[in-house]
């Protein structure tokens, strides 16, 4: 199947699901709903579209800017992830902070909390390391 065909059926910047459905049964007219699953993950896989919302794609042009969100680390959390990489390399973690929250909220966090979270056979290591 023809994406770029496939894309130009659609005729909206922002479609649907459906309206992904009714183009390739446009231009395809064996196509089935159980063909889309496929085709859809494909089409995202290889980035010739962009979910923007739920139920949501666009076209990728490569001039949208897709923003991904790229926090800011405090000091502390910096030497939380500089400790536990530094005594156990090849453990798998993620740090995060109840601040970032506050790009987002009305209401804002006056106090931060670091979360570490830890693959279930550290939990236990990393708790003593940073405990003490």
């Amino acid at each position: 199947m023809n994406t770029e065909l496939l894309l130009n059926n659609i005729g909206k910047d922002i479609f649907s699901r459906n309206d992904l459905y009714n183009a390739a049964v446009k231009e395809l007219t064996s196509f089935k709903e159980t063909d889309m699953r496929n085709m859809l993950e494909k089409l995202l896989k290889d980035r010739i579209i962009i979910r923007i919302a739920h139920n949501q794609y666009v076209r990728n042009n490569n001039t949208i800017a897709v923003n991904e969100y790229m926090p800011i680390y405090s000091d502390e959390s910096k030497e939380i992830i500089t400790e536990i990489k530094n005594q156990y390399p090849y453990l798998r973690f993620q740090v995060w902070e109840l601040t970032w929250f506050n790009e987002f909220l009305v209401h804002l966090v006056a106090h931060n909390k670091i979360f570490v979270d830890v693959e279930n056979d550290g939990c236990e290591f990393i708790y003593s390391t940073l405990s003490v």
